[in-house]
């Protein structure tokens, strides 16, 4: 499951619990991450943080993908 379906599939209260879990905020998830173009690329440890913190839901790759267009 990519990052943003993920995000979006959560209760208010889930977001909240997982923005907490990735050592951030709901505000700082809709404001800078959840943008079509996000207008904030996390560091390492919060990039790692929404993976590991989604409970197996999203992978690192689909992280990376969701703030990094790679060319195919």
């Amino acid at each position: 499951m990519d990052l943003r379906s993920y995000y979006y599939s959560l209760t208010p209260s889930q977001r909240e619990a997982y923005a907490k879990r990735c050592g951030t905020s709901v505000k700082y998830f809709d404001n800078h991450l959840m943008l079509k173009r996000p207008s904030r690329i996390p560091r390492r440890e919060l990039l790692t943080a929404l993976a590991d913190k989604s409970k197996g839901n999203v992978s690192f790759e689909k992280v990376i993908s969701h703030f990094f267009q790679v060319a195919a």
